[in-house]
């Protein structure tokens, strides 16, 4: 059972996910048994008292979501709503405080294995195992452009502050630096010796973090 669980805390918000994953490799691809209906569930936790006892409150909302696992989550700025990309091939938008799904967002024609949001949240990136990187409009749900050039998955995807900029790392042992509004490649950092598994902007956005196996 797939589900979305958000922990609040006084000192922080974020989410995490559980899913049951069954795959088998035919002839190279990638498939997976049928999954029965995600959940959205909401969870609080603190603690009560001088002796710090702890206490969860939990409210589950069924929902028909994704038909794969889930392979990433990203809050919007505002904590407002939630993306989930899938081994389905899809994005849905959550409403957070409802557990609604707002919309699905359907383009890549491989598992997306990282979302993100612009700093406005306004827009969206995401990556993808066919080796494309796509820029959403959030507010209508439509593709705006496809940022194309990796020769493997991509694997993590990310925004600089100002949402000028975009990074993606690749299991092609590169990451890319793109120009959002135009879709250009700016440039290619290609010295790894293995997959780029995870990426991210300094806050100033002129500098950014590889990790990589």
């Amino acid at each position: 059972m797939e589900y979305f669980r958000i922990v609040q805390t006084l000192f922080f918000l974020c989410l995490t996910l559980n899913a049951t994953v069954r795959e088998t490799t035919v002839t190279g691809a990638e498939t997976e048994e049928p999954f029965p209906p995600a959940v959205f569930r909401v969870s609080v936790v603190g603690s009560a008292g001088s002796e710090q006892s702890e206490w969860e409150q939990t409210t589950v909302y069924p929902q028909l979501g994704h038909k794969g696992s889930i392979a990433s989550v990203a809050f919007s700025p505002d904590g407002r709503q939630v993306l989930s990309g899938s081994h389905d091939g899809t994005i849905k938008l959550w409403d957070t405080a409802t557990a609604r799904e707002i919309r699905t967002l359907s383009g890549h024609s491989g598992i997306v294995y990282s979302v993100a949001f612009s700093p406005n949240g306004r827009l969206a990136l995401s990556g993808s195992q066919d080796g494309t990187v796509k820029l959403w409009n959030v507010v209508t749900g439509s593709e705006i452009r496809t940022f194309s050039g990796h020769r493997g998955s991509i694997t993590s995807v990310a925004f600089s502050q100002d949402g000028i900029l975009a990074l993606s790392g690749s299991r092609d042992r590169t990451v890319k630096l793109w120009d959002v509004a135009t879709g250009r490649e700016i440039r290619k950092f290609s010295r790894h010796r293995g997959s780029v598994n995870s990426i991210a902007f300094s806050p100033d956005g002129r500098a950014g973090t590889f990790r990589f196996q």
